[in-house]
């Protein structure tokens, strides 16, 4: 297992990439099963690259403070839809165009 990377409750950590970059196939093996299906859906190519690219920077963002390995996170929501990983890691990721 990965070192974890602990940040005190009183500080947010922001973190700001572009999803045109880096989204090769090898950025796939890193998603879950609902994640890849979700991607086949989309049928717009540069969209679809881009989720990909987005979802596997997201889980590699967070293996460095959960220390799991990326391609094993599992997300949950809460009753308003938050994710967190492990009931402990609450993360917001927002998108705009490019």
């Amino acid at each position: 297992m990965e070192s974890k990377r602990k940040i005190p409750d009183t500080e947010i950590d922001v973190w700001i990439f572009s999803l045109d970059r880096n989204s090769n196939g090898s950025s796939r093996r890193l998603l879950a099963s609902h994640e890849i299906e979700r991607a086949n859906h989309i049928t717009d190519e540069k969209s679809r690259r881009r989720y990909i690219s987005g979802r596997s920077r997201l889980r590699l963002i967070l293996s460095k403070y959960s220390g799991i390995p990326p391609e094993e996170i599992h997300f949950s929501y809460n009753a308003y839809g938050k994710p967190s990983i492990e009931s402990e890691i609450e993360f917001n990721c927002s998108h705009c165009e490019d």
